[in-house]
């Protein structure tokens, strides 16, 4: 039954391609054709921009790369996304997802150009996967198996930030980042600590009435820089 249930899926998903707008090229280019909508154009990435700001800085940070990283992702993802996406309502980024293998290659390689190819081939590969139209092979896995998928890896990259929580750089694995959780907490730099909970407070707990203009991701991302730069000689990076 799931089977079925994943060949219509796929057969839907191939019938609304068919309908929705060409490709983008860099050749014929029909980004700025109608300029009667570029306001709303420019209003809508910015909006974007803002959104996935808080996002591509955390990501990038719990890689290990750096903030740094996880913004140049952000953009070049969204430029090429732009001109090469199927639809133009896609929008491109840093994922979740790829946190956990991203940060794995980081810690266990520690050569740059080793964690660049291998980040060139990954993306060597996903690019070949979507020339063959493989994606539509995800129609026959269960939702529930994704769902799953998705929480594993928020729990896991949970526990992997545990000790950057309290103030200590994060480990190659969780089970080492739950290893040294003890040392941790009896070591914990305090105002690590507090930016830390700090920020989780806003983000859960900021009310919605107060700076309604401004996203929770986006205001604690600047409080928690802030407070960082203003604490840096506590040991806060």
């Amino acid at each position: 039954e799931q089977w079925v249930k994943g060949l219509r899926r796929l057969e839907r998903r191939r019938i609304i391609s068919r309908s929705q707008t060409p490709r983008i090229s860099l050749i014929a280019p029909k980004l700025f054709r109608n300029f009667k909508t570029l306001s709303s154009e420019l209003l809508a990435g910015l909006t974007v921009a803002i959104v996935v700001l808080p996002s591509a800085v955390a990501y990038g940070n719990a890689t290990g790369l750096g903030a740094a990283s996880g913004l140049y992702s952000a953009i070049f993802l969204g430029f090429c996304g732009a001109l090469f996406g199927s639809t133009p309502t896609l929008i491109s980024g840093p994922a979740g997802s790829l946190v956990l293998p991203t940060a794995a290659v980081v810690l266990n390689f520690k050569e740059p150009h080793v964690v660049g190819a291998i980040i060139i081939t990954t993306g060597i590969l996903q690019l070949a996967f979507g020339a063959l139209r493989l994606g539509g092979a995800l129609s026959f896995v269960p939702s529930i198996v994704i769902s799953a998928f998705v929480t594993g890896l928020g729990i896991l990259i949970v526990c992997m930030q545990l000790p950057a929580l309290l103030g200590f750089a994060t480990k190659a694995n969780v089970v080492a980042s739950l290893g040294v959780l003890p040392y941790c907490i009896a070591h914990a730099n305090v105002f690590a600590t507090a930016i830390g909970l700090g920020t989780l407070g806003v983000l859960l707990k900021w009310p919605s009435s107060w700076l309604p203009g401004i996203p929770k991701s986006l205001l604690a991302l600047i409080l928690s820089a802030a407070a960082a730069a203003a604490f840096s000689s506590r040991g806060i990076v």
